[in-house]
């Protein structure tokens, strides 16, 4: 099973290359709007994470987690990460 932590690194460096930002100013508790993401990005990131996790995700999963703590706690609701 994924590691909440491995995750939570990779979509922060997905984040950072895809809004031209740097990782560290991507807080947990900030609502991803705040960084411009918007429901295309939302599916494309699910796509993305399904292929570089080898997972099965719905796209509304982004559209449902204000932030990425929310996300992280609905991923491990799921059994999806420890």
């Amino acid at each position: 099973m994924l590691r909440s932590d491995e995750v939570l690194t990779w979509i922060r460096g997905y984040l950072s290359d895809l809004l031209d930002i740097d990782a560290e100013e991507i807080k947990t508790s900030d609502p991803l709007r705040d960084f411009g993401m918007d429901s295309s990005d939302a599916v494309v990131l699910a796509g993305v994470m399904e292929e570089q996790f080898d997972l099965e995700l719905e796209p509304a999963l982004f559209l449902r987690n204000a932030t990425l703590d929310d996300l992280i706690t609905d991923l491990k609701s799921n059994g999806i990460v420890e």
